[in-house]
């Protein structure tokens, strides 16, 4: 299980913008992937282009991006923007959450959860 990283802005603490590229890189060395394992899963041929998006030589396309929060398990928000936490809460915390909001709101009975698979 990840562990909920602390804020990343967008300046780091020496005064540099800390950009797109970076969050990629950040991401994916916490997902504990190289680039060339970044280039595979993303169908791309080589780790070169993971490494031109990272210095900033160009943007990775956007169906690239979409695809990168879900292969480094980090929020797309912060991807992209650099604000809130880098990660958020598991698949499991998020359908929990929607599961108490649900009973809290009265549209389902703590009993009807429970013999839902009965």
């Amino acid at each position: 299980m990840l562990t909920v990283l602390p804020h990343y802005r967008n300046l780091s603490p020496y005064g540099k913008t800390v950009t797109l590229g970076d969050r990629i890189s950040v991401a994916r060395k916490h997902a504990g992937l190289n680039q060339s394992a970044v280039a595979d899963a993303l169908g791309l041929g080589s780790g070169s282009r993971v490494s031109d998006w990272e210095t900033g030589k160009t943007s990775p396309p956007a169906r690239k991006l979409m695809a990168m929060p879900s292969l480094f398990a980090c929020s797309g928000h912060w991807l992209l923007t650099g604000e809130g936490p880098m990660t958020g809460p598991s698949n499991e915390d998020a359908l929990r959450l929607t599961v108490i909001r649900r009973i809290a709101a009265g549209e389902v009975s703590d009993y009807e959860l429970l013999n839902a698979n009965a």
